[in-house]
């Protein structure tokens, strides 16, 4: 039976997991932490992601925990004039497959869940891979734990799934570290019923500004509001969920107008992240390794697809590994298959997201040109716009 090892145990690693345990792969995960904890209060699956999920027989936790929204709205924050919406209810008919906005901690939960109901997947906690090796036939990790102990682990293939921080990236695969993006995230997730009236309960909310946006959506079967707000920003520690200073926050955003600020007053607590992201080049391949998810192509968040392109690259994966390239002619034939399959998508996904963040933050004129032209298109060519990203479907790629 071929065998894999994954670095990490987040959606990206146990998606790949998954997606090999399903093809017949034994399959070891190496998770650093003591426990699982996943960081970050809301995540969008969007129809290319559910397509997958639902293959995987997981969808009905979702559809049961998840909020299907009715659009993403676009406002401006300092006015609150409404620009556009996105109409992603329609995603059903369009795509045949559901939008949704979901808790991160209940899709890791699920995933998890699947993966320890899986015979041939073993997950490891407290395992950091702190040193690997080659030989003709496989590949070697080696993984501390916290009280010192090593332990080594041999399989045909090594999968990093380790994070935007990748420490495999920058010494197995010899790339650079990923580069900060001069953008802080602020976060938080609060209970509905300390939403402020005249905020929408239902829709996908983004207020742009010069100085920053706001994007907030239900989650938690619309018991909960996920609050996610971007500032440029100096602060570059790296750590998913650092506490934030809401004053501080607040002081920043002081010319907003009254509606989005009501928002930020009524959040007791925030963390923030710094936003990191490596040079986009498609590169993902060394001699029997991988990289996925994050690790490979990690994404600024404005596109809303970090946690989708990471459930993309394990079924890819997966079916490269178990396709003709693989029978044919062998491991790394069929990762080169893997890497020219995803190379042009996630690079293109990279530069939307970053297109995204400049337009959101935009000034002046060239604001108020991209306010006329949002006002003055249609919802169905708004979703439109789309369709390359949402319509993408593992069955014809």
């Amino acid at each position: 039976m071929t065998s894999a090892i994954i670095s990490g145990g987040g959606i990206a690693g146990l998606g790949s997991a998954l997606a090999l345990a399903r093809s017949g792969w034994q399959v070891t995960i190496l998770e650093r932490a003591q426990s699982f904890r996943e960081f970050g209060a809301g995540l969008q699956i969007s129809p290319n992601a559910f397509h997958i999920l639902e293959q995987w027989g997981l969808t009905a936790p979702l559809l049961e925990r998840g909020v299907e929204p009715d659009g993403v709205e676009i406002r401006t924050a300092d006015k609150g004039t409404r620009l556009a919406k996105v109409p992603i209810n329609l995603s059903r008919q369009r795509y045949g497959a559901p939008y949704l906005a979901v808790l991160r901690a209940d899709l890791h939960r699920i995933l998890l869940d699947a993966a320890r109901e899986m015979p041939n997947i073993t997950v490891l906690t407290d395992k950091t891979v702190t040193d690997t090796s080659l030989s003709d036939d496989c590949i070697t990790t080696l993984a501390t734990s916290d009280d010192g102990e090593i332990t080594s682990h041999e399989a045909d293939l090594l999968i990093a799934a380790d994070g935007v921080w990748s420490s495999l990236r920058q010494t197995w695969f010899q790339f650079p570290k990923a580069a900060y993006s001069g953008i802080t995230a602020w976060r938080a997730c609060i209970p509905m019923e300390l939403v402020p009236d005249g905020l929408s309960r239902h829709n996908t909310t983004a207020w742009v500004s010069p100085v920053g946006h706001m994007v907030h959506y239900p989650v938690d079967a619309g018991r909960h509001m996920n609050i996610i707000v971007n500032i440029p920003d100096n602060w570059q520690e790296e750590t998913w969920s650092a506490p934030a200073n809401g004053t501080a926050l607040i002081d920043h955003l002081h010319r907003w107008s009254s509606l989005p600020l009501s928002l930020l007053n009524v959040v007791p607590e925030w963390t923030k992240w710094a936003l990191c992201a490596p040079e986009p080049t498609g590169k993902a391949v060394a001699q029997r390794a991988v990289l996925v998810g994050d690790a490979a192509h990690a994404t600024l968040p404005f596109m809303a697809q970090g946690a989708a392109m990471a459930i993309e690259d394990a079924e890819v994966l997966a079916r490269c590994l178990s396709g003709p390239a693989f029978e044919e002619k062998g491991l790394q034939a069929a990762l080169e298959v893997f890497e020219a399959k995803r190379a042009k998508r996630v690079i293109a996904l990279v530069k939307e997201a970053r297109k995204n963040q400049r337009i959101y933050h935009l000034s002046g004129p060239l604001a108020a040109a991209r306010n006329l032209v949002l006002k003055a298109t249609s919802e169905n060519r708004l979703l439109a716009r789309y369709d390359w990203i949402y319509g993408w479907h593992p069955d014809n790629n």
